[in-house]
């Protein structure tokens, strides 16, 4: 999996948004992306892309897919 993301901050939520890709760069659609040690998450659409509504803080992104090896 690559992961990329973007913060934008709204009213004291993070608005964390990204894009799941395979090794070779093509979006993977409706994988599970969730925080690591957390119950947050959610899935991507259809074009690999997804968005989290976070508390300020650091965390650990980490993106599933049935068939795919976690890096």
């Amino acid at each position: 999996f690559l992961l990329s993301s973007q913060f934008l901050f709204a009213q004291e939520l993070l608005i964390l948004s990204g894009m799941v890709k395979t090794s070779s760069g093509e979006p993977l659609a409706y994988s599970s992306v969730s925080i690591a040690g957390t119950t947050s998450g959610t899935t991507t659409n259809i074009d690999g892309t997804f968005q989290l509504k976070l508390k300020p803080g650091s965390y650990t992104l980490q993106a599933k897919y049935l068939g795919y090896q976690t890096l």
